[in-house]
């Protein structure tokens, strides 16, 4: 028997390697994980979509799975975005306000104003991030609601899209029969699934290690401080594999899952591994210090050129602790490796805030489906206030929903 879809919740991850569709369910003590339905992925390239076809197929697998297991059949999704089209950058808006209390349409006004920049034509503002708020130059405040003075003004992230990156994603999933609830930037999806409000407070750095791409997001006094993706990610150090020990990609990524460390000192001198030759059939031996060489090698690259980003940004003094998820984040030794290149506490983040089936989503792999659940599901219980003032998504229905139905006229 089919459950009724009413409170039903549906994030969709469309990533370089896999589809991954997260089915919720928004219960009285919060979200449950009710299905999970994914499938490889090889209609995009650093996230940005190559092959329609191909595209298509992958997103009608991974939901006709989730479907099975979750029993439900889903009309909508919320899917997550990435790729180097994104960018972002820090706005400001003032709203007079002549002795007036402050109260939601105030803190609309205001946001609408830092809004109102000069972006380039071929692209929209996918979220307007809220950072801080003045009111007559007393800063630092979060919520000015309630208060009285003579100006308002804040302090806003701005996130932008190529339009038709997200174009062409939007369109194959409506081939695919799913309407698009929201487009929501995939490295806010995985921080609302794996960071706490500690970390958010204090200064991290989210950084989401995918197939085709690397996501940063940095937060500091739980606001967005910056954003990048970056056009690399755990499919380079797939083809280093195979390009160095002549396997193909697929082998050379299950070598990568099966035996990959990032350290390969703490691998025995001398192991060898055998792997069956993509040529014949035969069976052929590597070493495997060798192999943890490669990915060290590469991992480190990836990692360096993110600390590279942040240092030229001069985000190193907002950042106390640095979280790694995604599907590369699962190799070993990649915490101690990480730890060395940014001098600072490092963890492996795993998706939280759920229940349900918990264990079956518990990898960081699944960061940013059970993340884009989580904020959907956040959203639907706020008040107006709330979301004028979120600062992880800010004004995204809003805005997006308006430029969502432009796309399918």
């Amino acid at each position: 028997m089919k459950r009724k879809p009413g409170s039903l919740i549906v994030g969709l991850d469309i990533g370089t390697s896999k589809v991954c569709a997260v089915v919720a369910a928004q219960r009285e003590n919060g979200v449950e994980v009710i299905g999970l339905g994914t499938h490889p992925s090889d209609g995009l390239s650093k996230g940005v979509v190559v092959d329609v076809e191909k595209t298509v197929a992958a997103i009608t697998k991974a939901i006709e799975e989730a479907e099975k297991m979750a029993q439900v059949n889903i009309r909508s999704a919320y899917i997550s975005v990435a790729n180097a089209n994104v960018k972002g950058f820090t706005s400001q808006g003032m709203l007079p306000l002549r002795g007036r209390n402050v109260g939601i349409e105030e803190i609309e006004r205001v946001v609408e104003a830092a809004e109102s920049v000069a972006i380039p034509q071929d692209s929209e503002v996918l979220h307007v991030l809220p950072q801080e708020y003045i009111l007559d130059n007393l800063n630092g405040i979060k919520d000015p609601s309630g208060m009285r003075g003579m100006r308002l003004e804040v302090n806003c992230y701005i996130v932008t899209i190529q339009s038709a990156s997200v174009g062409n994603l939007v369109q194959c999933c409506h081939q695919s029969g799913l309407e698009i609830e929201d487009v929501i930037l995939s490295p806010l999806a995985s921080a609302e699934a794996v960071l706490n409000p500690e970390e958010r407070e204090l200064g991290v750095a989210l950084i989401d290690l995918g197939g085709g791409t690397t996501d940063l997001v940095v937060f500091k006094n739980d606001a967005v401080k910056y954003t990048a993706v970056l056009s690399f990610g755990g499919l380079q150090v797939n083809n280093d594999l195979a390009r160095c020990l002549h396997l193909t990609t697929a082998k050379a990524e299950w070598l990568k899952k099966r035996y990959g460390h990032c350290i390969p000192g703490e691998v025995m001198a001398g192991e060898e591994i055998e792997v069956e030759s993509p040529d014949d059939g035969e069976t052929v031996i590597v070493d495997h210090r060798e192999v943890c060489e490669i990915i060290e090698a590469r991992v480190a690259e990836i990692l360096q050129f993110v600390n590279n980003e942040m240092l030229r940004k001069e985000l190193d003094r907002h950042v106390s602790s640095v979280v790694l998820t995604g599907g590369t984040s699962h190799l070993r030794g990649i915490e101690d490796l990480a730890g060395s290149i940014f001098n600072r506490h490092v963890r492996v983040g795993q998706p939280r805030h759920v229940g349900g089936l918990v264990d079956v989503v518990a990898s960081p792999m699944y960061a940013a489906g059970v993340g884009l659940v989580l904020l959907a599901a956040r959203e639907q219980g706020m008040s107006r206030l709330a979301k004028a003032e979120a600062p992880l998504t800010g004004k995204v229905s809003r805005s997006v929903k308006n430029w969502l139905t432009k796309l399918i006229k």
